[in-house]
């Protein structure tokens, strides 16, 4: 998980965002990572209980 949060930071800028604003805070690299991924198993877990999608900020401020 750990490497999917490092991964998510190139590519979605919500989780960028996150990564930064922790690492502002003062947490190290690694410990930011691990902030990120529980924050990514926080909302994968909501999704799957809820039966929902994932719908990225940038695309539904496009559909808007």
């Amino acid at each position: 998980m750990i490497e999917i949060a490092g991964c998510t930071i190139r590519y979605v800028s919500e989780s960028a965002t996150y990564y930064a604003k922790k690492r502002t805070e003062g947490k190290e690299h690694n410990h930011a990572l691990r902030c990120l991924a529980r924050q990514l198993i926080k909302v994968i877990f909501k999704m799957l209980k809820e039966d929902r999608d994932y719908i990225l900020k940038e695309e539904m401020e496009k559909a808007a």
